[in-house]
């Protein structure tokens, strides 16, 4: 896949760069203290020597504390949502100018990794209309920045950051019987059930007619399949799962990721509240916060979604919509 800089829908809301003042220090402090990329779960002290870098590294240190101010908006009562896009669009614009730069030591290239990493986060933070997007972006960033922009890959600070280590923490976090139902038996009237969710793509099936969406549509079945009868497999299986609009190409990506494309976003809205069910199903009783995606945001994304669909659409959207709701 070639190279592309970020392009993010953010990229173009202010031309002004970040000047430093006292809310920074806070957003710095927070970052290192709870708002650092939560996963892989047992690999949280490289976000130490990440911070470290962020001194030599302007789109570095604007990426961290545009992630730790919206990671702020999001959980407490203070809203630094201005202050967080204003540092977004800085580091986004170092980052594309550090692109066109030859790569040349690992540290550059650990700082580009982590950038484009917070800047994955802070997309998972996001709320607002088209933010569902702008994560897609920003993970095939990530991407394309650790498997092509990293010279000396056995030296980077992200080179335990693998599918194995993310799978493997996850593993290790959770708690639960690792055969009970999605859903459990408390409610029979309220069929959180993997049958409803396998039931809902047969409904969406007719709807794929374009290879990436019968492809996605096939990886949502077997994931569904697997739920009824290994939960926890299922839910190893996400973290993997993830990578799919990654393995795009660009063009079947662009179309993917394009709200326009009414198929795609039914089809996302089930993935994520598949991975929704899965991570409450397990890690709920924890009392963990460490969710892919935070309640209140993965709920806006689907209603946003459902929103933007045609009339006619409703029906596909029943079950993701109604989970997302907590309607069933």
């Amino acid at each position: 896949m070639p190279l592309r800089p970020f392009r993010s829908g953010t990229i173009a809301a202010s031309p002004c760069k970040p000047s430093v003042n006292l809310d920074h220090l806070r957003f710095f402090r927070h970052f290192l203290i709870e708002a650092y990329p939560p996963h892989p779960y047992s690999l949280s002290a490289v976000w130490q020597d990440v911070a470290a870098l962020s001194h030599n590294y302007d789109f570095l240190a604007h990426a961290l504390l545009a992630l730790a101010a919206q990671h702020l908006t999001l959980f407490t009562q203070s809203d630094y949502s201005v202050q967080a896009l204003d540092l977004r669009v800085s580091a986004l614009q170092g980052l594309n100018a550090a692109f066109s730069r030859p790569c040349l030591t690992a540290a550059e290239g650990d700082a580009r990794c982590a950038a484009a990493i917070a800047l994955t986060w802070q997309s998972s933070y996001m709320s607002a209309p088209g933010s569902l997007r702008e994560f897609l972006v920003t993970m095939r960033g990530w991407m394309v920045v650790a498997t092509t922009m990293t010279p000396e890959p056995e030296k980077s600070l992200f080179r335990d950051f693998t599918r194995e280590a993310f799978v493997g923490s996850m593993k290790r976090h959770v708690t639960g019987d690792p055969t009970s139902p999605i859903g459990g038996d408390q409610t029979p009237d309220r069929d959180c059930s993997m049958d409803g969710f396998l039931a809902s793509l047969q409904v969406l099936r007719p709807l794929c007619g374009r290879r990436t969406e019968k492809r996605y549509l096939s990886v949502l079945e077997k994931l569904g399949r697997l739920a009824r009868t290994s939960p926890l497999d299922a839910l190893l299986q996400m973290a993997p799962c993830w990578a799919l609009t990654n393995k795009m190409t660009e063009d079947e990506f662009t179309d993917f990721a394009d709200p326009t494309n009414h198929t795609a976003q039914v089809l996302l809205a089930h993935f994520l509240m598949l991975d929704r069910a899965l991570e409450m199903h397990f890690l709920e009783a924890t009392g963990s916060s460490q969710f892919t995606f935070c309640k209140q945001v993965s709920k806006a994304w689907i209603v946003n979604m459902a929103s933007g669909l045609p009339v006619g659409y409703e029906k596909y959207m029943m079950w993701p919509l109604g989970l997302a709701r907590g309607e069933v």
